[in-house]
Formats: structure tokens, sequence, C-alpha cells
């Protein structure tokens, strides 16, 4: 069932762009917590040109991978911890039988910031390695974690809530502290901290690709916001049992296309239901035949417990005649192994009901436990397109701002900068050269040189 929730997404137009980052969720031990590092700048050791961007060969640094980042140090989290209470499982096992429910715990549920060293500490679990990883990666540890110390099975769900901002340093009029962005490179934040850019003969025609690749960036974010807006508005109205209408954020951003939006999320989500359903359709028939055969059997032992009656009637009545010496030893026999063998086949019998009855609540936990994921997986949805709408929100905000300011600079004769990146990881700041189509990662600090003062008066941000 948790492939339902990745194949209405990809299905979706690509709503949720899962990272393949950080270490495997398998694992169950954190990789080992390194020895505080101090800040100051004398621990700060460049890297030579051309060292891979952001990378680290130990435990702590947080890999770009097609433009995504992991969960990075400074990150603040939202864990969400629930427990299945009344699956038949651990607690509640007298519930058999009973739709279960997921329990938050509020206990263990709260806000978290990973540390320096890229870690959190959760009630119970402890520190946990969180930095580099993916929210399911991350989510999938802390199961983990709470299902070795815990009665009933756990769920758990992580949100980001915020992120470090983009420092921004050197050759520019002043100081600038950006919002991070997914996918943020470093020519984007020198523009929006008021940078410019190089004075080539191909210059101008590098700065109009510059627009219209921004601009189409802009464009694609707000696709996919208008289409997480859609899937939010019919996961909110399955889960509080409403027939699906459009919502004004919607409205605003798909304008004419918010109806065929919320359509095809409906029908996207119909197709998911009816993929649930025809699992518990074939649990049913399943249950149906079992549940026939065992009523057969049943009725079985009742027919073979009257024939054992008549049988030692026959016997006892059969025994007075022997003792007298007026039946033969054969009729005897025959008729106490007849009482044995039916004896035998009753004791078959009842093992066999015994078998199929445990059978039978098996597949009543299987049934149980389809409508348990289905009712997570849709919660885990909103989640998930909640933080999706966040992001795209704060893509649509900077990257318009981002557009205005690259067409505002137009021929402007500025001097090609270069650029240095800091970045905190497990064993400290790093620092190295980097380029202006260099990812960015949430704290990073990036450092302007070499761009002419005269040439950026009056261009702050």
């Amino acid at each position: 069932m948790h492939s339902h929730l990745a194949i209405a997404i990809l299905a979706f137009g690509s709503l949720v762009t899962t990272p393949s980052l950080g270490r495997s969720p398998d694992s169950a031990d954190a990789p080992p917590i390194h020895e505080a590092v101090s800040h100051a700048p004398a621990l700060v050791a460049p890297l030579p040109m051309g060292a891979g961007e952001g990378k680290s060969d130990k435990a702590g640094s947080i890999e770009a991978i097609n433009g995504e980042i992991g969960i990075a140090i400074g990150d603040q989290l939202k864990v969400s911890i629930f427990m299945e209470y009344g699956s038949g499982n651990g607690l509640g096992t007298k519930n058999q039988g009973v739709l279960p429910a997921l329990v938050e715990r509020p206990d263990l549920s709260g806000d978290y910031t990973v540390d320096e060293r890229g870690m959190v500490f959760l009630p119970i679990a402890g520190p946990l390695y969180a930095a580099g990883s993916s929210l399911p990666e991350l989510a999938g540890r802390i199961e983990k974690a709470y299902a070795r110390q815990q009665e009933a099975p756990m769920r758990a769900g992580v949100q980001i809530l915020d992120r470090q901002p983009i420092y921004v340093t050197g050759s520019i009029p002043t100081p600038a502290v950006l919002k991070y962005t997914p996918g943020m490179t470093v020519l984007q934040a020198a523009l929006l901290a008021g940078a410019g850019r190089g004075t080539l003969a191909d210059d101008q025609a590098y700065r109009s690709l510059d627009i219209t690749r921004e601009r189409e960036r802009v464009k694609q974010s707000s696709d996919r916001l208008a289409k997480a807006l859609a899937l939010r508005a019919v996961l909110i109205a399955e889960r509080d049992g409403k027939t699906p209408s459009v919502p004004l954020s919607l409205s605003q951003v798909a304008q004419s296309q918010a109806s065929t939006l919320l359509a095809e999320a409906s029908r996207l989500r119909d197709a998911e239901h009816r993929k649930v359903s025809e699992e518990v359709n074939a649990v049913d028939a399943t249950l149906k035949g079992m549940n026939d055969e065992l009523s057969l059997m049943r009725d079985n032992v009742a027919r073979t417990s009257d024939w054992i009656g008549n049988l030692e009637d026959r016997v006892q009545s059969l025994e007075s005649m022997f003792k007298r010496g007026n039946l033969s030893s054969l009729t005897m026999y025959t008729a106490r192994n007849d009482l044995v063998s039916a004896q035998e086949r009753l004791h078959d019998t009842k093992a066999n009901i015994a078998r199929l009855e445990r059978d039978i609540a098996q597949a009543h936990a299987s049934k149980t436990q389809l409508l348990i994921n289905e009712t997570f997986q849709r919660e885990q949805a909103i989640q998930d397109v909640d933080d999706v709408i966040r992001q795209e929100e704060i893509t649509q905000s900077t990257m318009g701002l981002l557009t205005q300011r690259v067409t505002a600079i137009g021929e402007a004769p500025i001097g090609r900068p270069k650029y240095q990146l800091v970045r905190q990881t497990a064993e400290g700041p790093k620092q190295w050269s980097a380029d202006e189509g260099s990812i960015l990662q949430p704290g990073d600090i990036l450092k302007i040189i070499g761009v002419p003062s005269e040439k950026l008066t009056d261009r702050g941000p």
C-alpha cells in the first residue's frame, strides 16, 4: 500500500520529487557521532579547485542529486508518531474484527532541529542520524527505532518546517540573507543579492537565456503548485467525507484550468481506491470459501459425533452378549475397531477446523491491514502535498523576484565574479571554490569575489 502514494504523485505530473539521498533506511545503526568541531575561522580549510562540491568522504555531508537536497544540518523537522490501536497485534487484541485506528502519540511527536552532527534526538528512541536522508528514509528509521521498544506497531511522518537561509557576502553592496529555495544555484543567489554578470561578447545572449530559463522554471513551479492544490482538495474532501470542490487558492493559480485539474486528481484517487477495493474483494472471496468449508467441517463433526454415540451403544450391547458367550470374538473386534476409527476421524476433523479458523483469523487481519494502510497513506499524502505546496510557493515568490532582477540588470557591463562556498558538515565547516551553476544547500555561505564595486552602485536587492 505504501506504493499508492508514489503512484499518485508520479502519475500526477511529478508532483513530489523524491531525492535518492543519504544512507539506506534499512541500516538499524546510526553512523558514529563525530566529535564536535569548532567553527573558528582558523579551522575553515580551503579545498582544491574541482573538488566534489558539497561532498565529503566522511559521514555528515549532504549530497545534491538532480538538484534535490536531503535533510540538512540546521533543518527544523516536524515528526509525528502514530500508534496502531486495535489491529489485533500488541495493544487491543480483544478488538479483532473492529477497524483499527491510528492514534497520535503527543508524548513522542514534536518539532526537532538537526544538530551540528547531523543528528536529531527523539524521546525514548534517542539520537538518530538525519543529515543527508530523504524524508521517507528518516521516517522508516524512526519506525524501526520505536518498533524495538513499543508494544504496538508505530508509524512516523516527517516534514521540514524550516530550513536555514543562504548567506551572501563579499563584493556586493550589502550582505544578504536569502530564503533557501530547492535547486537554487550560486548565480541565482548572487543576482538576488545584488551582483551582476560578466561582460563577455555574448553576455547579452547569455542573460536572455538565463531569463528564459528562469521564467520557464517559474511556469513549471506554477504547474506543480496547481496540481498539488488540486490533489490536496481531493484528499481533504475524502478525509472529511465531502465532495471535492475548487478552493480559492487553486482558482488563483490555475484560473480556467482549476476544474480540469480537480477532476484529474479525483480520477487518480478513484483509481487508487479501486485497486484497494480489488485487494479487499479478493480477501473477502477467500474468506467466503474458507467459511463455507468451515461450515461443512462443523456439520461433519456433528454427524460423526452422532455416529460415535450409536457405535458406543452398539459396543456396549455386544459386550454383554460377548461375556455370555453368545457372540464371536471377530464380531466384537470389528465393532470396537469401527468405534476407534470414528473417534480418530472426529479428532482429525476438529484439528482441521482449528487450522482453518487460524487461517480465517489471518485473512481478517490482512483485510484490516489493507484498510489501515489506506487511511495512513492518505494522511501521509496530505502531509507530503502540504510540503510541496509550501516549497512551490517559496519558489514562486523567490524566482519571480529573480526574473525581474535579471531583466533589470540588462546590459550593465559588470565584471564576471568568482565564488567561494562555506558549508557546515558533521566534521565542521568546509570551504571551496564554486561556479555559477553550483547547487546551494541550506545554511551555505556564498562569498562573491572580484566584482568591481563601482559597477554595483545602486544595485541592491
